[in-house]
């Protein structure tokens, strides 16, 4: 069997899951992806092929002619090349991140060969940059298309029945993978007991300056740690609440895969204090990889993962007394801590690469008969 795999924004922690779906029932796996620094370029599966010829849309502020003409030409030439290697015949094609703007018109054409899997990441997006009415138009016409969908949490599955009148059957969850770190993770008790990690790229709907409210507020004896890049006006807030605040340190830019391990292994928490949001979450996924507790808000399939999980605690969106007091409680229970680390340990080995990969291989046998 050969698949090909459509993934522009793979990241070094998504290698494992293509390398462990390429066993001996595969004979190539083409993952095609950009090419931009940090993105993975080679595998130690014989079978795993990375591509990354997809091309990087240039920095511009959204919404200038400059902006529209770089992601008209990047759009266009994803399509051709993704167009490509369709053209080659793979028995089955996994897309595994959409663009309503391309894909509302691909989709439909590429469904009737009935080999194609769509993996609906974000039901709808964090930027909506379109109207309502217009954006979920498009997305309707992608997820109506007839092309078989994915999800990483069975809440995503029923914001697809509710909001677009998705039939269930035609929808597969299949878990986020966890990744194994490089190093065992240190265990509670060897963590310093203080400190509480951000992490990711910063957009409005993370809920950033609620989390600022609240650093404001908190006790000094507690170190907070953001770390990622995003929207400009978010980065410059960070890096004045951090120069005023010395419980806070903001390390804005890339992160490298080194410096991304050593902030989860000397964190005692995970913070992600989203205000909105329709997806499934690969931070969070980190912070299982090792072994942290987190605090999440009910929004997406956040609050229903860690309460089903038992890894930490949920609380309402935009209310930043609450994630202040969450905060300051855990680190004050060791004992709910260790809980909670057991747990992120054990939903890890159970949705480790090898696991998920035989998720997608029922599926992919059965799509194929």
């Amino acid at each position: 069997m050969r698949l090909y795999w459509y993934w522009p924004f793979l990241r070094s922690e998504d290698i494992g899951l293509a390398e462990a779906v390429a066993d001996d029932r595969l004979d190539r796996l083409v993952v095609h992806t950009l090419d931009r620094p940090g993105v993975p370029t080679a595998s130690g599966n014989p079978r795993v092929t990375l591509r990354n010829d997809l091309p990087e849309i240039s920095p511009a502020r959204p919404g200038t002619p400059r902006w529209v003409l770089d992601r008209t030409r990047v759009y266009r030439t994803r399509r051709r090349l993704r167009a490509a290697e369709i053209a080659g015949h793979p028995d089955l094609t996994h897309i595994w991140f959409l663009n309503r703007f391309t894909d509302a018109v691909d989709l439909p054409r590429l469904a009737r060969t009935g080999r194609v899997v769509v993996h609906v990441h974000d039901v709808r997006p964090h930027n909506r940059r379109l109207p309502d009415v217009v954006g979920d138009r498009l997305l309707r016409r992608m997820y109506t298309s007839g092309a078989h969908l994915t999800v990483h949490h069975e809440g995503l599955r029923e914001m697809l029945a509710t909001g677009f009148d998705i039939d269930p059957a035609r929808v597969d969850v299949v878990p986020h993978p966890v990744r194994s770190p490089v190093s065992p993770p240190p265990s509670p008790t060897e963590r310093g007991g203080d400190r509480v990690l951000v992490f990711g790229t910063l957009r409005h709907n993370k809920g950033i300056d609620v989390l600022l409210r609240a650093i404001d507020g908190s006790d000094p004896a507690v170190r907070w740690e953001v770390m990622g890049r995003g929207e400009p006006g978010l980065e410059a807030a960070v890096r004045r609440a951090a120069e005023a605040n010395p419980s806070l340190s903001a390390t804005i830019g890339p992160i490298d895969e080194k410096a991304k391990a050593e902030a989860f292994d000397r964190c005692d928490l995970v913070v992600l204090p989203y205000t909105a949001f329709e997806s499934q979450s690969g931070v969070l996924h980190d912070a299982y990889a090792h072994h942290v507790p987190v605090v999440v808000t009910d929004v997406g399939a956040l609050g229903s993962t860690v309460h089903d999980d038992g890894t930490g605690e949920v609380i309402a969106p935009g209310d930043p007394e609450a994630l202040r007091d969450i905060v300051a409680k855990l680190l004050t229970d060791a004992g709910r801590r260790d809980a909670m680390a057991g747990a992120a340990r054990e939903i890890a080995a159970t949705r480790s690469p090898a696991r998920v990969a035989e998720r997608l291989h029922e599926v992919y046998g059965r799509l194929l008969g």
